[in-house]
């Protein structure tokens, strides 16, 4: 899936997205407040912790949130029950997914790094666990791998120009 996000000022973005099966969706930026769109924290973190079924995964499989605009592209018959479905699977992941950009955004913005004591006991302490679920934790490596990726992300924002666009590919899923 091809993520273009296109600078519009110093604090706005919008994101095209082009799904693999050639439909495609607009999103306006979510208030931008952080260092890095919000788009792309959620890249960052899913792409470094191997999230399939977080926002990124979840359009990829067929999910319309409702911040998204239909842009073009044939939908397939039945698009519209496909992405409750999806939604409906996937919202466990899509909450540990909101909490997680939040405290990487968070402590990345502070100072913090993977070898940060307060950012893994925050990811200790306020990681969303699903109801029958242990909680998960993260290894070194998991961590050390998501604050590279935001910061290459934060790289990639900071150097774009207004009207620029960063283009970025999401995985397709490989199996079920």
């Amino acid at each position: 899936m091809l993520l273009q996000l296109t600078r519009l000022d110093e604090r706005r973005y919008e994101t095209l997205i082009t799904r693999s099966d050639g439909v495609k969706y607009n999103v306006k930026g979510v208030g931008h407040m952080a260092a890095i769109p919000h788009d792309l924290a959620h890249f960052a973190v899913e792409r470094g912790l191997d999230i399939r079924r977080g926002f990124w995964g979840s359009v990829a499989d067929g999910a319309v949130f409702g911040s998204l605009t239909h842009v073009s592209g044939r939908r397939r018959p039945h698009a519209a029950e496909r992405s409750k479905q999806v939604l409906r699977e996937n919202k466990h992941e899509l909450t540990e997914t909101e909490i997680l950009v939040g405290l990487f955004n968070q402590a990345l913005e502070e100072g913090l790094g993977p070898e940060s004591p307060v950012l893994r006991s925050r990811l200790q302490r306020y990681v969303w666990t699903p109801p029958g679920h242990r909680p998960r934790r993260f290894s070194d490596e998991e961590i050390a791998v998501v604050c590279a990726g935001w910061k290459e992300m934060l790289e990639l924002w900071r150097n774009l120009p207004v009207g620029g666009t960063l283009e970025l590919v999401w995985p397709e899923r490989t199996s079920a």
